[in-house]
């Protein structure tokens, strides 16, 4: 497991909250410069990419990556991917040569965009990256990255993403 966020107030709020967990390796810079299997992409339920780390992923996939979402999102959630509820993409074979992880673990974090504050909605993403990546019999997942869920403009808060990061965690 790695925690890899551009914020440094993340950072050590991780530190802070997986001090028992040596095994879990916190970085601070940009995810997608991670060599990982996966990395965790927190988004909305209806799999557009109009903002944060999500926006970050279209730019670096190319918005064929929303595409492909949005359709999964129709076809095998009837619309919807619920809070706290996750899927793998193969983006090494759908956007070959782009991004250096095998899969995007697509969770919807929240609904809609807005504000979090007071919400559980770490946890249950990161519950629901965790249980994606476990129950994909395909892929073999050996390594998964994970940004600050919510901590964006979401506003939660580093310590209580950090906190709910760790219950998901453990």
């Amino acid at each position: 497991l790695t925690l890899c966020d551009k914020s440094q107030q993340v950072v050590e709020a991780w530190k802070n909250r997986f001090v028992k967990n040596p095994e879990v390796e916190i970085v601070e810079g940009d995810i997608f410069d991670r060599e990982t299997d996966a990395v965790v992409i927190p988004g909305n339920s209806f799999g557009y990419l109009d903002r944060g780390i999500e926006l970050q992923a279209g730019e670096l996939f190319g918005f064929e990556l929303q595409d492909h979402l949005r359709k999964k999102i129709r076809s095998e959630y009837k619309g919807e991917l619920l809070v706290g509820q996750g899927f793998l993409v193969p983006c090494s074979e759908l956007f070959p040569g782009k991004g250096s992880c095998r899969y995007l673990a697509y969770v919807s974090a929240t609904r809609t965009p807005g504000d979090l504050t007071g919400s559980l909605n770490s946890y249950l993403a990161a519950r629901g990256a965790f249980m994606a990546a476990a129950d994909t019999a395909a892929a073999s997942i050996d390594s998964i990255a994970f940004p600050g869920i919510g901590t964006g403009s979401s506003g939660i808060a580093p310590e209580i993403c950090a906190r709910q990061m760790r219950y998901a965690y453990t």
